[in-house]
Protein backbone atom coordinates (compact mmCIF):
# COMPACT_ATOMS: atom_id res chain seq x y z
CA UNK A 1 0.00 0.00 0.00
CA UNK A 2 2.87 2.81 0.38
CA UNK A 3 2.64 2.69 -3.44
CA UNK A 4 -1.01 4.30 -3.11
CA UNK A 5 0.07 6.74 -0.47
CA UNK A 6 3.06 8.09 -2.79
CA UNK A 7 0.79 8.31 -5.51
CA UNK A 8 -2.10 9.89 -3.37
CA UNK A 9 0.63 12.95 -2.19
CA UNK A 10 1.78 13.56 -5.30
CA UNK A 11 -1.87 14.11 -6.82
CA UNK A 12 -2.29 16.10 -4.05
CA UNK A 13 1.11 18.32 -5.02
CA UNK A 14 0.34 18.81 -8.33
CA UNK A 15 -3.01 19.72 -7.49
CA UNK A 16 -1.75 22.47 -5.87
CA UNK A 17 0.74 23.52 -7.81
CA UNK A 18 -1.59 23.84 -10.74
CA UNK A 19 -4.55 25.97 -8.33
CA UNK A 20 -1.83 28.37 -7.39
CA UNK A 21 -0.85 28.60 -11.36
CA UNK A 22 -4.34 29.45 -11.99
CA UNK A 23 -5.12 31.84 -9.60
CA UNK A 24 -1.15 33.64 -9.49
CA UNK A 25 -0.74 33.97 -14.02
CA UNK A 26 -1.42 37.17 -15.49
CA UNK A 27 -3.00 35.10 -18.23
CA UNK A 28 -6.44 34.86 -19.10
CA UNK A 29 -7.06 30.80 -18.68
CA UNK A 30 -10.33 28.98 -19.04
CA UNK A 31 -11.76 25.18 -19.09
CA UNK A 32 -14.36 24.67 -21.58
CA UNK A 33 -16.64 21.93 -22.85
CA UNK A 34 -16.35 20.97 -26.34
CA UNK A 35 -19.59 23.08 -27.73
CA UNK A 36 -17.14 25.81 -26.33
CA UNK A 37 -19.51 26.95 -22.93
CA UNK A 38 -17.30 27.97 -20.55
CA UNK A 39 -16.93 26.24 -17.41
CA UNK A 40 -13.72 27.94 -15.73
CA UNK A 41 -12.38 31.47 -15.79
CA UNK A 42 -9.47 32.63 -13.88
CA UNK A 43 -9.38 35.98 -12.10
CA UNK A 44 -7.13 37.62 -14.84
Amino acid sequence: MPQTKILKQRVEERTAERDRVWQLTNDLMATARLDGYRIQVNPA
